[in-house]
């Protein structure tokens, strides 16, 4: 995980973490994992296929309202659908829970399974409109090469 991304969750935590259940969207450890984070939590980790830091595979067994946050980071890029997801997110979200992705706004592309785009706020801003969710903080904060896009929603 590379710093940037590492400082944009931290200050998420510090900001806008009340406490209570985490999810993490894409929670496949490739190259790190925030679950050290938040310690002492019940912390849920979820992908599309087993490995390490996979809690639970699929949404099937994700309920309504479960969650006080959810995460995820850069994860987003690799969704194909990703106006589905962000409804899912907001499904389990519960009421006035905080969710917070992090996705490359630049940045060669890689694998994972595929890469499908990159973020800017507007598009963050429509996924959220999209979903049902406040948007409370969307911004472009990061280093090179990847200018981290930050999205913070609250489901009201």
């Amino acid at each position: 995980m590379h710093w940037t991304s590492l400082a944009n969750m931290q200050e998420f935590k510090k900001k806008y973490y009340t406490g209570g259940s985490v999810l993490e969207v894409g929670s496949q450890d490739i190259n790190g994992s925030y679950r050290d984070m938040f310690r002492g939590a019940e912390y849920v980790g979820l992908d599309i296929e087993e490995g390490p830091g996979v809690d639970v595979v699929g949404w099937d067994t994700i309920a309504e309202e479960s969650f006080d946050c959810v995460i995820s980071w850069q994860a987003f890029e690799h969704i194909e659908d990703d106006i589905s997801v962000m409804r899912r997110i907001a499904f389990c979200l519960k009421k006035d829970g905080a969710c917070c992705i992090i996705a490359p706004s630049q940045g060669p592309k890689h694998g994972y399974p595929g890469d499908y785009r990159r973020y800017q706020p507007e598009d963050f801003i429509h996924l959220a409109d999209q979903a049902g969710l406040e948007v409370i903080e969307v911004k472009i904060n990061g280093s090179v090469p990847w200018f981290d896009c930050v999205f913070v929603g609250r489901k009201n």
